[in-house]
């Protein structure tokens, strides 16, 4: 009989422990079940958190927005008047351009049918053409480069130079020039050259050959 109860006693023994250990299985099972709840508690939190702060930015940056505009708006205004000026001046550019290419020819118009032409309009068209043709446009004057050999108060002496020149096969010409205070001087010259540097090459091939003086100098082709 003692054996029986000591047998009956460590059965009841055994399935005290496996109850102990369910139980504390159960309480692990049940820890992390609590534990994954708080992460996700958590993290939704902090999510409503930076919904909230990105909000409060939205919201800041729509007040703040007004006050920029209004600058944008006042700095515009404020070139506006600048604007309008550069505007204006370009304008006025445009037009003076405009008249100044616009031809001042008067433009043909063509008469209807049934009426009869004037002959006024003929008669001054052709007197135009008549003062056309007796008073050209004067030509342009050129300029070119010319080696100057001598000068002289008298014209005689300047043909006789002039003339010694011709003579060796130089293009002379004799020039007169009205100085202030000294009268009139008349200038040989050899000439015109297209070039300043044809006109050094030449004046020192002269002063070695006639045994003078020159310089090169610009004048006006007669």
């Amino acid at each position: 009989m003692r054996d029986m109860r000591k047998v009956k006693n460590r059965h009841i023994f055994e399935l005290d422990n496996k109850q102990m250990v369910l139980a504390f299985a159960g309480l692990i099972v049940i820890g992390l079940l609590v534990f994954s709840a708080g992460v996700m508690v958590g993290s939704k939190a902090a999510k409503d958190k930076m919904l909230a702060m990105a909000k409060k930015e939205d919201l800041r940056v729509k007040i703040k927005a007004p006050s920029l505009l209004e600058e944008k708006k006042i700095k515009d205004e404020a070139s506006i008047p600048k604007k309008i000026e550069k505007a204006l001046s370009e304008e006025q550019n445009v037009d003076n351009t405009a008249k100044t290419v616009a031809s001042p020819t008067p433009e043909k118009t063509s008469t209807p049918a049934g009426l009869k032409k004037s002959s006024q309009p003929a008669v001054s068209l052709k007197k135009e053409e008549k003062v056309d043709k007796a008073d050209p446009q004067p030509p342009m004057e050129k300029e070119a480069w010319f080696i100057q050999v001598a000068s002289f108060q008298s014209v005689d002496d300047a043909n006789r130079r002039a003339k010694e020149l011709k003579g060796s096969g130089y293009k002379v010409l004799v020039v007169k020039a009205d100085i202030p205070g000294k009268g009139a001087w008349y200038r040989v010259r050899l000439g015109p050259f297209n070039s300043v540097d044809k006109a050094k090459a030449l004046a020192l091939k002269v002063e070695k050959k006639e045994k003078t003086s020159t310089f090169v100098t610009k004048g006006l082709i007669p």
